[in-house]
């Protein structure tokens, strides 16, 4: 059974890839302001656009989508530790510095220039989670061709 799921996007110049008319893995946001992001995974890379960002398109290599992970998980986990006093003054003040450390040294990531609130956020740490076994296996496919 094949089933359509047809979205249109608003505003101009939304890329071309995110209309679906090639067979990619794509990944679909809408947030409650009507902000809408997708994504689209074609071999080893991951490309993000959003209405958000005038439809720019952010291109991530594997690593870079590794590096995106590790960085949007340590924000939601910010995110939670900073709504529950006691994580603040206990363990979590000392996750807060080594995150914020790390971030520094993961050097400038692609979305990091990008203000994503916290639906954009686990949106893309789920498609940042299920696209990086996609893109290594593609990888690994492709070094050994």
């Amino acid at each position: 059974m094949n089933t359509e799921i047809t979205i249109k996007l608003q505003g101009d110049n939304a890329p071309e890839w995110a209309l679906g008319k090639q067979n990619y893995h794509y990944w679909y946001h809408e947030n409650e302001h009507g902000e809408q992001w997708v994504a689209k995974r074609e071999a080893d890379m991951l490309h993000i656009s959003g209405l958000d960002i005038g439809w720019q398109e952010v291109h991530l290599t594997l690593e870079d989508a590794k590096g995106e992970r590790e960085r949007i998980h340590n924000m939601l986990l910010i995110s939670v530790i900073r709504q529950v006093p006691e994580l603040r003054e206990t363990v979590g003040a000392s996750f807060v510095e080594t995150a914020i450390a790390r971030d520094r040294t993961l050097g400038k990531l692609p979305l990091a220039q990008w203000l994503l609130n916290t639906g954009e956020l686990f949106w893309a740490a789920s498609v940042l989670q299920a696209a990086i076994p996609m893109m290594e296996w593609a990888r690994e496919k492709n070094n050994e061709d």
